[in-house]
């Protein structure tokens, strides 16, 4: 009985040793896991070695905002209407392409509302645009980038219905989605692929009812419909096909 408790005693003794040995090997991990989340690095020879400090601030030099540019301006500030459009695009060349709704007006109709467009080309963006692509008012452009190396943008225009823009010989050329709905459809978002990169697959809502002027389609309010061009949007195979 007494040699079970004194190796009872023992296996308590050596397990709160263990314990406190692996609370102390803990120790300096955690130190360090809170430290990393105020991580810098030292640069040069000893660039990429992690130590211990306080908070700290991110050097600018490392900071995204030294290259910060401005390539727009707006007054029309409900953007993307909840989820986000593709509105920067690269091509082989390193040429970028930025798309936002453009309006200079502070009234509430923003009659000059459409799509603004600016590029980088050899590492300079052009001077800030002051007028829309479109010759009609227009809304929520899509910018993509065709294989070909076209241009594409998707949006809807003022009688609600999508309607594309193709950069062609430095022109903006228009042309409208084929509708089948009665009221158009709103909101595109649209993406390219296909085997040669001119695919381009857009999708859009019904016009809603209620203040939109819209009404329930095949039993939604706002139904999400699809449409498919394989040749850049010269023609459309797939019109307003329910998802």
């Amino acid at each position: 009985m007494n040699k079970s408790i004194l190796i009872a005693t023992l296996l308590m003794f050596c397990g709160m040793f263990e314990m406190t040995g692996q609370i102390a090997r803990l120790s300096k991990p955690v130190s360090l896991m809170k430290a990393a989340m105020a991580q810098k690095y030292e640069h040069g020879a000893q660039h990429g070695t992690l130590y211990e400090t306080g908070p700290v601030s991110v050097p600018l030099q490392s900071n995204f905002l030294t290259t910060e540019s401005i390539i727009g301006v707006t007054t029309y500030d409900l953007q993307t209407n909840s989820a986000a459009q593709s509105r920067l695009v690269i091509d082989d060349m390193g040429t970028i392409t930025g798309a936002w709704i453009l309006s200079r007006s502070f009234m509430d109709d923003y009659s000059d509302r459409g799509t603004g467009i600016n590029q980088l080309v050899d590492g300079q963006w052009n001077p800030i645009p002051d007028t829309r692509i479109e010759s009609n008012r227009t809304g929520w452009p899509s910018l993509i980038l065709l294989g070909d190396g076209t241009l594409h943008v998707t949006s809807h225009s003022n009688s609600n219905l999508l309607q594309t823009s193709k950069l062609i010989n430095d022109q903006w050329l228009a042309a409208e989605i084929p509708n089948q709905t009665p009221f158009g459809l709103l909101w595109p978002r649209s993406a390219s692929g296909g085997p040669d990169g001119n695919t381009i697959h857009v999708i859009g809502l019904t016009t809603p009812a209620g203040s939109l002027g819209g009404a329930i389609y095949n039993g939604v309010n706002g139904n999400l419909l699809y449409s498919r061009s394989l040749d850049g949007g010269t023609t459309w195979d797939i019109i307003d096909r329910q998802i």
